[in-house]
C-alpha cells in the first residue's frame, strides 16, 4: 500500500510554518493505522519548503520539497492557484504545468491512497486509480469538541460529496429515529449556549428593540483559501456589499474573527456612521467566540463561508450567504434583498437542514474519539467506495455511542481571549 500525503506547498496567510503539525498528525494517526493493519505500507510526504525548515524531516519515510519558486512559475501567488484548483479555472496549460512539477517530485512513486487538505484535480488527473481523501472539518470553538473531521473522497466545500448530492437532502424525509437522534445531539450542546447567551441578553435585547430583526455577520480571514474560493470581495469591499442591499430595518451585529482583527478603528467609526444598522460591539474584541456567544441572541447568520453555519444548524438558526460559496447550498436566500422578506414570513426548510445535520454527524463528520482509535480509522479509509452516491459513507457508530462521543469530549467554554491577535501573522 503506497500512501501520498500532500501537505499543501503553497505558503499561506504569510505564515511559513503553519501547515508543520500536519507531519505528526498524519503520521501518528493515518499512517500508524495502515501501518497497523499492512506490513508494506509506504508513504510519501509532499511539503513545502517552510516545513522543512522547522521541523525533524528525519521521522518521514521519504518526503520532497515543492519550492515557491516553483509553484510561482504557474501561478502568481497561492490564492489565485487554490481559487482556480477549487472552481476548475484554470487552464490547461497550468494543469499540465503542475503534473509534471508533480512527477518530477514523486519520480517513480504511484500513490494507491492520496491524503490532502486542498483542492488537487492534479493528482486526481495523475493517478486516476487512487482513492483521494480530502481532509476537512468543522472548526468550532469551546464546548465542542477540538475538531470535527471529514474526508471526503469527492472533494472540498462545494465538491464535496453532500455538495454534490444536497438535491438527495432536499426530497428525502427524516425516520422518527433520526428525527430523535437530531433532536438528542441538539440537546447536548443548546442548553450549554443558552446558558453563555444569557450573560450577553440585556444588551442585544436592548439592540434588537431598535430594529425590526437582528442577525449576525460574523468576518473572516481576507486570505483564508475558503474566503478566496468564494468571493472576490475582500473587506471592507464585503460590508459595503452587504449593507448596501440589506433593508436598513434589519440590524446587523459584526464580529470580527478571534484570530484576525482586520476591521481598524477608523473603518468601524465610518461604517457606523454611514450605515445606521452597522452595530459594532467593542466588548467582543476581548471574547474568546463572539460569534458563537452571540448567535443564539440573533435571528441568524450571513456569512461568506463561515463554519459557523453549522452551529446555526444545531440552533435552528436561519442562514444567509452573502457570496458565492458552499453555504449557499444550505442558505435561505438566494440574493441579499431577500432577507427581509425570508425574515418577515419566516424560514421553513427545517427538514432539509435537519436531514443535512443527520448526515454530518451519523455519517461524515466525526471527533478524535473514533480519529485516534486506528483500527476503527483503517476501516473507515477502506470501507468508503469511490461512488459519488451518499450512501458510500456508512455510519460512524451506533447513534448512541456517536452522541456519547460528543458527551465526553465536550469542553468548557472560555469567556475570555487568553491569546491576543491583531492579524494572523502579529500577536500584539
Amino acid at each position: 500500500m503506497k500512501i501520498l500525503f500532500f501537505i499543501e506547498p503553497w505558503i499561506e496567510l504569510n505564515i511559513p510554518f503553519w501547515k508543520r503539525d500536519y507531519i505528526w498528525w498524519f503520521k501518528d494517526n493515518i499512517l500508524k493505522a495502515f501501518e497497523n493493519n499492512i506490513d508494506d505500507t509506504e508513504a510519501m510526504f509532499i511539503i513545502n519548503e517552510g516545513i522543512e525548515l522547522d521541523c525533524d524531516t528525519s521521522s518521514m519515510q521519504f518526503y520532497d520539497v515543492i519550492h515557491q519558486h516553483e509553484l510561482l512559475e504557474i501561478f502568481s501567488d497561492s490564492t489565485v492557484a487554490l481559487k482556480a484548483w477549487q472552481n476548475s479555472s484554470f487552464t490547461e496549460n497550468e494543469l499540465h504545468s503542475m503534473i509534471m512539477l508533480i512527477k518530477k517530485k514523486l519520480c517513480n512513486f504511484v500513490p494507491d491512497i492520496i491524503f490532502t487538505i486542498s483542492p488537487v484535480p492534479y493528482l486526481s488527473q495523475l493517478f486516476p486509480n487512487a482513492k483521494i481523501f480530502h481532509k476537512h472539518g468543522f472548526n468550532l470553538r469551546e464546548p465542542f469538541p477540538d475538531e470535527m473531521l471529514s474526508f471526503d473522497h469527492s472533494g472540498l466545500y462545494g465538491n464535496s460529496i453532500w455538495g454534490q448530492n444536497i438535491q438527495f437532502f432536499k426530497e428525502n424525509n427524516l425516520t422518527k429515529s433520526d428525527t430523535d437522534f437530531i433532536e438528542s445531539f441538539k440537546a447536548i450542546f443548546k442548553p450549554i449556549f443558552d446558558t453563555i447567551s444569557s450573560e450577553n441578553y440585556n444588551t442585544i435585547d436592548m439592540i434588537k428593540s431598535k430594529f425590526n430583526h437582528l442577525i449576525l455577520f460574523p468576518l473572516q480571514h481576507n486570505d483564508h483559501n475558503i474566503y478566496r474560493h468564494s468571493t472576490d470581495y475582500l473587506l471592507p469591499s464585503i460590508i459595503e456589499k452587504v449593507f448596501s442591499r440589506l433593508d436598513s430595518s434589519i440590524g446587523v451585529i459584526v464580529t470580527q474573527h478571534p484570530d484576525s482583527m482586520l476591521l481598524k478603528k477608523d473603518q468601524i467609526a465610518y461604517f457606523k456612521r454611514k450605515y445606521k444598522n452597522f452595530i459594532y460591539l467593542t466588548d467582543t474584541e476581548s471574547m474568546h467566540s463572539p460569534s458563537q456567544d452571540l448567535l443564539l441572541l440573533t435571528d441568524g447568520i450571513i456569512s461568506v463561508a463561515s463554519h459557523l453555519s453549522f452551529l446555526a444548524l444545531i440552533l435552528d438558526k436561519p442562514i444567509f450567504s452573502c457570496a458565492d460559496s458552499h453555504i449557499n447550498k444550505i442558505s435561505d436566500n438566494n440574493s441579499i434583498y431577500q432577507i427581509k422578506e425570508l425574515l418577515e414570513r419566516g424560514c421553513s426548510n427545517n427538514d432539509f437542514k435537519n436531514l443535512l445535520l443527520l448526515f454530518f454527524i451519523k455519517k461524515y463528520n466525526f471527533n478524535y474519539e473514533y480519529f485516534q482509535n486506528h483500527e476503527w480509522l483503517y476501516n473507515r479509509f477502506m470501507s468508503i467506495s469511490q461512488s459519488t452516491n451518499i450512501d458510500s459513507y456508512p455510519d460512524i457508530d451506533t447513534s448512541q455511542k456517536i452522541l456519547d462521543s460528543y458527551i465526553d469530549r465536550i469542553r468548557i467554554p472560555k469567556k475570555m481571549k487568553d491569546i491576543y491577535h491583531d492579524s494572523v501573522t502579529k500577536s500584539e
